[in-house]
């Protein structure tokens, strides 16, 4: 019976092949090792931030996988709560650099850029509409 189905609608088969193996979730995820730690901060501190020639050196990584590894392992990198000095920094740079958040980064040097745009749209954009600051890129 399963012939005669196939032999008259062969894409209701295949259209339900192709459902079951979209929700196959297929992960090569391994953990970071010690050593891949220690080349990767080796790495971007001898070249710098070049992720697609950095990512040559890990072969099962991808170049998503090293930059956030790089940004969670980064030693110099300052993370928790900002201080009222690189809020400061936040609000008078987005006047004159507006949201280019990795021109605001370099300013703040122990912060990611990431880092900078969670913090102003999670709570100072909140604080600049509520005490009526203009800016003109709101």
């Amino acid at each position: 019976m399963k012939n005669a189905n196939f032999k008259k609608y062969p894409f209701i088969i295949f259209k339900k092949n192709i459902n079951s193996l979209r929700f196959k979730k297929i992960s090569n995820y391994k953990d970071w090792t010690k050593e891949e730690d220690d080349l990767l901060i080796y790495i971007t501190n001898n070249i710098g931030s070049k992720w697609k020639f950095i990512s040559k050196y890990f072969p099962k990584r991808n170049i998503y996988e090293v930059y956030n590894r790089y940004f969670r392992i980064n030693p110099s990198l300052k993370k928790g709560r900002f201080s009222k000095e690189e809020d400061e920094i936040i609000i008078e740079s987005l006047k004159t650099f507006g949201k280019n958040w990795a021109k605001i980064a370099k300013l703040l040097t122990n912060r990611t850029s990431k880092q900078i745009r969670s913090r102003f749209v999670n709570k100072l954009q909140t604080l600049l509409v509520f005490n009526d600051i203009n800016l003109t890129l709101m």
